[in-house]
């Protein structure tokens, strides 16, 4: 019941953010884009950093900025899978074509 009313909750907050699910992870950031309270958030990085959809990849001393991704391929299938459900009405053969595509590993950094 907890990881439906989490993926409703992100579903809200990708809405309000304009971030398409495929825009998820494999992006860098400087600490206060993502380590950040929910109550103030200006991007959706803190949420899913604290709900463990990303995590941090690498880090840049020169720069200051953190590489963060979806931690694994098991978590990237899962959100998507279920990120994918409130977007369309039935499950069909596009749908898990969609999944498949979209739980690709990203590219290490």
């Amino acid at each position: 019941m907890g990881n439906l009313i989490l993926i409703g909750y992100l579903i809200k907050m990708l809405d309000k953010f304009d971030v398409a699910p495929s825009e998820i992870g494999a992006k860098t950031a400087t600490a206060e884009d993502f380590d950040a309270p929910m109550e103030t958030m200006t991007n959706i990085n803190p949420l899913l950093y604290q709900s463990g959809y990303i995590t941090i990849k690498g880090y840049d001393e020169e720069l200051n900025l953190y590489m963060l991704d979806i931690p694994n391929k098991e978590v990237r299938i899962g959100l998507m899978k279920s990120l994918l459900l409130h977007y369309v009405s039935s499950p069909t053969e596009k749908t898990n074509t969609m999944v498949a595509y979209l739980s690709r590993d990203k590219p290490e950094w």
